[in-house]
């Protein structure tokens, strides 16, 4: 990275991963269709926008409570 920005990041660009840059949180349980006993998939996601600079962070889990668990630590560590 270094030798493609030298020593400093592009004024353009801001980090996006803190907690006032949240811009939505979600998540979802839907069923695998290729499995026979019919498991879910549970997955969520915390979105950031901080200008134009725009990230994601994605969790999955084996419940909606753990889900909910890890995206609720995740959120209390940013600064």
């Amino acid at each position: 990275m270094k030798q493609l920005f030298g020593d400093t990041m592009p004024s353009s660009i801001k980090y996006p991963f803190s907690y006032e840059n949240i811009k939505g949180i979600s998540m979802s349980a839907q069923r695998n269709p290729f499995t026979v006993d019919g498991e879910f998939n549970i997955y969520g996601s915390v979105e950031f926008k901080n200008g134009n600079t725009e990230g994601k962070q994605r969790f999955r889990a084996n419940s909606l409570g753990e889900l909910f668990e890890k995206i609720a630590k995740f959120c209390m560590s940013l600064q």
